[in-house]
């Protein structure tokens, strides 16, 4: 039996490859399903992360080695610390150890950086206009920002209109 409040990735939400071409699965909003507060939760499998060179707009992000660097999402974002980006993320402190990580936070940078691939339109490229649409209401939200929308532990429904919108699905 399925368990809603499951956000494991299912076979009805993740994408494969067939032959070449791409099954794209329609993504459906489900009434009901809440994200804890903190944004401990990974984030659900997207067609976006199957597509080649996606990657590529959120390489900023990660350091040498190839690993999510706090830091660098935390200034993407307008955040002032990691420490204040963890503690949006409803992350306890403790938790972090001494350089800023924990699986917690890990997960966190996961969600951020599957919204940051919005950089990917020309008009959100620069810093400062994509922290302005980071902190702008969207009627798509409720008439709330993306910021708010993640500050309520709801960053899958971020990540999900951003896909939304990169894929050209404008009826949601």
């Amino acid at each position: 039996m399925h368990d809603p409040n499951d956000m494991g990735s299912t076979s009805r939400n993740r994408p494969s490859l067939r032959a070449g071409s791409i099954a794209i699965p329609r993504f459906e909003l489900l009434s009901g399903m809440s994200v804890p507060p903190t944004q401990s939760v990974r984030p659900a499998v997207s067609i976006l992360d199957v597509l080649s060179g996606i990657e590529q707009t959120t390489a900023d992000l990660r350091d040498a080695n190839g690993k999510l660097d706090a830091d660098r999402v935390r200034e993407a974002f307008g955040f002032s610390s990691v420490d204040e980006l963890a503690r949006r993320a409803g992350i306890r402190m403790p938790t972090l150890g001494r350089k800023g990580s924990a699986p917690a936070l890990t997960l966190a940078l996961e969600t951020l950086e599957k919204i940051a691939r919005i950089r990917v339109l020309k008009q959100l490229r620069e810093p400062q206009t994509f922290q302005s649409w980071w902190h702008r209401k969207i009627p798509s939200l409720g008439d709330r920002s993306p910021y708010d929308t993640w500050l309520a532990g709801n960053g899958q429904t971020v990540v999900e209109l951003v896909d939304r919108v990169l894929v050209g699905d404008t009826c949601g």
